[in-house]
């Protein structure tokens, strides 16, 4: 069993109805330990985003119409085109072997969207991640949040 601290890593990045933000322990950033930040990144990068001019390979760029689907008006067909944006987003990962994933988008009520993820690296680690889109604002979150990781 692997044990990690919350020096490992790259600085977590946690999200609320005021954007993004970084959290500091001990004058210590958190560290995200796993795929939070990569999940976020590819999911809230909006496609055409100015450091893919940096590569050449086109596994290498990022960037997703996940926010801009999630953001039209919610008809019977916003799940599964969610769904898919989801996907496409996280499509690098598939393709470079970095982990496996399983999507469901759900519609709970008028005005709310929810996207489970949940990642299988091939060391066999799940992760799930919630990704709530409320009206207009996003919240993230995951089952084992970094920062509670000693």
């Amino acid at each position: 069993m692997t044990v990690y601290n919350r020096y490992q890593g790259d600085p977590a990045i946690f999200m609320d109805l005021n954007g993004s933000y970084m959290v500091f322990k001990g004058g210590q950033p958190v560290m995200d330990q796993g795929l939070e930040n990569a999940v976020k990144i590819s999911h809230f990068t909006k496609q055409g985003w100015w450091g893919n001019t940096l590569f050449t390979e086109e596994s290498k760029k990022i960037g997703s119409d996940y926010e801009a689907v999630a953001s039209e008006l919610i008809t019977i067909d916003s799940p599964s085109r969610l769904e898919s944006a989801s996907a496409k987003a996280l499509k690098w990962m598939k393709d470079i072997g970095l982990a496996k994933f399983t999507i469901t988008v759900t519609n709970p009520s008028d005005a709310r969207l929810d996207t489970k993820i949940i990642i299988s690296t091939p060391g066999k680690i799940l992760q799930e991640f919630l990704l709530t889109k409320n009206g207009l604002f996003w919240k993230a979150q995951s089952e084992y949040p970094a920062y509670m990781r000693e």
